[in-house]
């Protein structure tokens, strides 16, 4: 019996708390909003935030009309069920997905501070004009230096992150699926 008293105080008491504010709606296309959080959001990355005006904002919430008004079309006919569309998302979503990791694992790597010796400066100096590569200073073209050997060793970097993913994961190949003219 003490259970229940709880368990209905507490429904009475989250269900007494105040709403959060409904989302303020800037436009309603059929099923669709589009908030005002949304469409700041979109507005300030466009092309059209660069001059704040009551036209451009108006023009700018056109074109997303009309945009969702052509999504409507699209999912009534059904393409978004579609083969190629799907697979158009899914590499969409692949190369993200991608991009965003190596991002991340891009700045954790800069983090760990790649430091590139002065002696290692100069020996690629040495090398290049021993190859008559250049017949600058090396007061020159030390900073091109540095930043080729710590681009060098951060993709050294991530080279030897993903052969630990690959030896961490399973790879399972199939050869025979590989020869040309197959499919």
């Amino acid at each position: 019996m003490k259970y229940w008293a709880l368990i209905i105080c507490l429904v009475f008491v989250l269900g007494c708390q105040p709403k959060p504010p409904a989302e303020k709606i800037v436009a309603k296309i059929g099923d669709y909003v589009i908030t005002q959080e949304e469409f700041e959001d979109a507005f300030k990355s466009s092309s059209y935030g660069i001059q704040d005006s009551a036209a451009s904002r108006q023009v700018f919430l056109d074109n997303m009309i009309n945009q969702k008004l052509i999504i409507i079309d699209a999912r009534a006919k059904g393409l978004d069920k579609n083969k190629d569309f799907l697979r158009m998302i899914q590499s969409f979503w692949e190369q993200s997905l991608l991009t965003v990791a190596l991002r991340e694992k891009s700045k954790d790597i800069s983090l760990e501070t790649t430091q590139i010796s002065s002696q290692e400066v100069q020996a690629v100096y040495d090398q290049m004009v021993k190859d008559g590569k250049t017949a600058k200073s090396l007061n020159d073209v030390y900073p091109q230096i540095q930043s080729m050997l710590t681009r060098q060793k951060e993709s050294e970097k991530i080279n030897q992150w993903v052969n630990g993913l690959r030896q961490k994961t399973a790879v399972e190949i199939h050869q025979e699926y590989l020869k040309p003219g197959l499919y």
